[in-house]
């Protein structure tokens, strides 16, 4: 057996491995999912004559948005689970958790949910391209954000990308690990936001 080959196999017994971790739960019913959603808000007074960030509702790929959590099986295919799914759309609870953690560290903005409104108000674009588990033992994150200030001119634009390692199999861990991925994206967000708001 070549090394190629053999490696293949491995790969192959691996995600046979993590499929049947995530099947041989006692209840064969559908499970359901919820991520972390990091800090309570800030909930401190206005700051005054400080700029706002409006942060927007994270938009995702059209496949991660089918509600089953997904898992890459080969370079090109993934797999939507059926019975073990997001118990509230995936984008809303990618929207609480990047809310709670931006509210949290920046202290030189007043941070709100939703559309921008009003003057010197900036606007915390997402979007989430990678958002699953995969045979190669990770949790991968990937996507971009941009801010976009009261006139609507891009203000900064970058790209993020996050792969965790998974230490068990099966979905409550998939689960944790895209939790943990997401709030370190989140509070990567924070430093280059804080430094790109003005008054």
């Amino acid at each position: 057996m070549t090394m190629r080959s053999r490696l293949a196999a491995c790969l192959s017994l691996l995600t046979l491995a993590f499929l049947a971790g995530c099947a041989s739960a006692p209840d064969a019913g559908t499970s359901l999912f919820v991520l972390d959603d990091g800090p309570a808000p800030a909930a401190g007074t206005p700051i005054d004559n400080a700029p706002t960030l409006a942060v927007g509702q994270v938009a995702v790929a059209d496949y991660l948005n089918q509600g089953g959590i997904v898992f890459q099986t080969a370079p090109y295919k993934v797999v939507i689970a059926n019975n073990n799914r997001w118990a509230a759309p995936l984008a809303g609870q990618l929207t609480d958790t990047l809310y709670n953690v931006i509210s949290q560290r920046l202290h030189n903005a007043n941070v709100q949910r939703g559309k921008a409104r009003g003057d010197s108000a900036y606007e915390l674009i997402t979007r989430v391209e990678k958002f699953y588990g995969s045979e190669d033992g990770q949790a991968h994150i990937a996507g971009v954000w941009m801010l976009r200030n009261d006139q609507g001119a891009l203000v900064r634009r970058e790209n993020f990308q996050r792969d965790v390692d998974l230490d068990q199999d099966g979905y409550p861990a998939l689960v944790d690990k895209l939790s943990q991925g997401w709030l370190e994206v989140a509070a990567g967000m924070a430093p280059p936001l804080s430094a790109s708001l003005v008054r």
